[in-house]
C-alpha cells in the first residue's frame, strides 16, 4: 500500500530494480499500476521490455546503472534450479553512500564469483541472500569469500523443501 501511494518509506522512490522476474520477486500488474501514478520512477530487470535505465558494461557478466545517489552493479547469474537456469537473471551489487549491498536474488552462487565483486567494491556491508545459499556448500563458500558486515536471510522455502521447518 505504502509503495503503491508513494508514503511512508516510499516517499522518494528513485527506482524499482529486480533480479528476475519470477513471480515471486516480481509482479507486472502491480508494477504497471505503480507506473501509472510514478511515472518518473526508474526501472531495472533483465531482459524486460520496460527497463529505461542506462547500463554501462563493465565485462561480460557486469554492468552499471544509476538509481538517484545510488550506483547498482549488475551481474549476471544462473538462476538456481535446473527448471530456471536458462531465465535471465542478475544479482545486485548496490553501492550508496559509503555503504555495499549484495542482493543475491536465487543465484547460484560460487567462491570465484566473490571476486568478480571485488572488481568493483573491496568490501559489503550486507548481503541479501536465500535460505538455500546458506544452506548449499558452494553458497556458503561464496560468502565465506565475501565476507560481508552482516547477512540478511529471505524467501522461504517450498514447502516441499523445507527440512528445517521455516514455513509455519
Amino acid at each position: 500500500h505504502d509503495l503503491h501511494k508513494k508514503t511512508g518509506i516510499f516517499g522518494r522512490t528513485d527506482a524499482l530494480v529486480f533480479t528476475h522476474l519470477h513471480p515471486d520477486h516480481f509482479c507486472e500488474e502491480k508494477v504497471n499500476i505503480y507506473l501509472e501514478e510514478n511515472n518518473r520512477t526508474s526501472l531495472y530487470g533483465p531482459s524486460w521490455e520496460k527497463t529505461n535505465m542506462r547500463k554501462d558494461f563493465i565485462s561480460d557478466r557486469l554492468g552499471s546503472v544509476k538509481a538517484g545517489t545510488a550506483q547498482i552493479i549488475t551481474m549476471k547469474t544462473i538462476h538456481d534450479g535446473d527448471m530456471y537456469r536458462a531465465d535471465p537473471h542478475e544479482s545486485l551489487i548496490i553501492k550508496m553512500g559509503s555503504e555495499t549491498f549484495f542482493i543475491a536474488g536465487d543465484a547460484e552462487l560460487f567462491e570465484p564469483d566473490a571476486g568478480e565483486i571485488f572488481q568493483v567494491t573491496d568490501h559489503v556491508d550486507m548481503a541479501f541472500v536465500n535460505l538455500y545459499q546458506l544452506g548449499g556448500k558452494t553458497g556458503m563458500e561464496f560468502l565465506n569469500r565475501l565476507k560481508p558486515d552482516r547477512i540478511l536471510l529471505y524467501h522461504l522455502p517450498e514447502p516441499e523443501d523445507d527440512e528445517w521447518n521455516y514455513c509455519p
